[in-house]
Order: C-alpha cells, then structure tokens, then sequence
C-alpha cells in the first residue's frame, strides 16, 4: 500500500517555486505614466527621474508612455533591473526600455536608484593638490598658530528652522566666524528633513563660507588659499533655490559649524 507523503513533501514542490522567483508567474501589463508610478512605490519625483533616464535613448517623442514590471530573474552580482519604460511612437510602434542599478546609488543626487534626498554641500575641500610623487611634491599639512587659534572664534549652531512656504532664491546668514589664520577646519551640518513632501530644493543647497575682506579670495580648497597672520572674519550663509513650497513649510538644519 503506497505511503501518504509527509506535508513537508507535499510542501516541497511550492518551495521550489517561490526560490526560483518570480520568472514562473506571469507578469502584470504595462500601467499608465504618471499614474501607475504608485504600483512601483516610487515618489512622483524619483518616478520622473527614472522615465527622464529611458526617454534619453528614444530619438523621438512618444505619444504614450508606460511603465513595465522588469523581465524575470534580472537581478545579478552588483546590480539589478528596476523597471522597464514602454514607449509607444508616433507610427504605433513601441520601444521597451530596461532601467538598471548597479551598485549603491551615486549620492543624494540619483533619483532613480533611490527616493530623492535634500542635498547639503559646502565650497570648502581638503584634498591635497600634489603636483608630482607623494609626498616629496605635495603641500604640508597646515597646522595654524597657537595664538591665532586661541584668539578664533568658531561658529556652532545647534539647531535652524527655515520657513521655506514660498517659492524663490534664499540667502540666509547663518552667523560670524573667525579663523586661526583662515584656516578652515570643518563647514557643515544635518539635514532633519531631507525628504520633505510639503516643499522641494532644486539642484543643491550651499553652506557659503564668505570672506568678510572682500580682498581675499573665495573660501574652496584650503591649500591652494593663502593664510593670514592671525585671525579672518567670515560668514556663513546658507543658499539655495525653493521650487515646491505649501504653508507651514520648514526646513530643518540641525549641527550647523564653520570652524
């Protein structure tokens, strides 16, 4: 008399399906651009970054655009396919178009491999400009004088809310710093709310280190500026341009130094 099989054998088989993946199920139609972007769980803004990276190798203008699961078992070893753009052309004709991310995303600044982040930069490096082999032919390391560093006055801001409910330009001074021998040490702080829904930055926000002897260069790499004897005024400014505001909206920096 035959055995019953066990419920682990009779589990096995739908096992195996889920670990070969997805490629044995069938795969959903094609939804409508913009609309079906919520399908994917992606932002309007990371959306339209993705469909703006595929519309670069359609050499015309599509009269639809949609978007399509990504092909089966299109994940491999340092990158995978997030979606296909179907891009239907003016003579009927579609083209398929396959978005891929390989590695981590590149930055603040990639919107397709990843939701968009409010970005934060400063003009002030340290990179060390060597004209030749290291280290005979690189700059030494710049350690500013006692007296000038006891005499600086460096600049902390625990915490900074920007009402950002209108659309435009912002200068805002953060505040006044003095440097051992203009000597930057650090600019920089945290953004609390890098992926607002009641506002948008375009492009980059700035932590503008600002001479305040309008003689002396700009603040940007710290060996190629040249120092002082003893202590330089500047200030802090925080620039950036609002493109989506709505009442109420703040921007919130928090750890603000220019040292």
């Amino acid at each position: 008399m035959p055995t019953r099989p066990t419920l682990a054998q009779r589990l096995l088989p739908l096992v195996g399906l889920l670990l070969a993946g997805c490629s044995l199920l069938p795969q959903a139609g094609p939804v409508p651009y913009p609309e079906g972007c919520g399908s994917f769980g992606f932002s309007a803004r990371r959306c339209a970054a993705v469909v703006a990276r595929a519309r670069e190798s359609v050499a015309e203008e599509p009269t639809l655009i949609e978007l399509l699961q990504p092909e089966p078992n299109q994940i491999k070893l340092g990158g995978y396919q997030l979606l296909r753009v179907v891009f239907t052309l003016a003579d009927g004709t579609q083209q398929v178009t396959p978005v891929t991310c390989i590695g981590i995303p590149d930055g603040p600044g990639d919107w397709v491999c990843q939701e968009p982040r409010l970005d934060l930069e400063t003009h002030v490096d340290h990179d060390v400009p060597c004209d030749g082999p290291e280290p005979d032919d690189c700059p030494r390391q710049i350690v500013p004088d006692p007296a000038a560093v006891a005499a600086a006055h460096p600049l902390h801001v625990p915490r900074l809310d920007i009402p950002v409910d209108t659309v435009g330009h912002r200068e805002i001074k953060v505040g006044d710093v003095t440097l051992p021998n203009g000597y930057v040490t650090r600019v920089g702080a945290q953004v609390l709310n890098d992926q607002p829904d009641d506002f948008w930055i375009a492009d980059t926000m700035w932590l503008d280190l600002r001479p305040v002897d309008p003689a002396r260069p700009p603040f940007a790499n710290v060996y190629q500026r040249p120092l002082v004897d003893g202590v330089e005024e500047a200030e802090l400014w925080l620039t950036f341009d609002v493109t989506e505001a709505s009442p109420g909206a703040v921007l919130h920096l928090a750890d603000i130094v220019a040292e």
